[in-house]
């Protein structure tokens, strides 16, 4: 059981929710959010201040700015 609590301990410490998200964009905190969604989706609606970089397009070069 300790294992599955340390993994899921891990992950948490880089995932968020948007409740987490709401709070910190209100507390002003220092976040890149980075919205995964292709283009057109993107231009429709999109939370200010987010980076569009979708998802097949994530790498390791693509994200070295963030």
């Amino acid at each position: 059981m300790k294992t599955q609590i340390s993994h899921y301990e891990n992950k948490l410490k880089y995932e968020m929710d948007s409740s987490d998200l709401f709070a910190d964009m209100k507390n002003k905190e220092d976040i890149v959010i980075i919205d995964v969604r292709n283009k057109e989706a993107y231009d429709r609606s999109h939370i200010p201040s987010s980076v569009n970089l979708y998802h097949q397009d994530m790498n390791e070069n693509s994200t070295k700015d963030f």
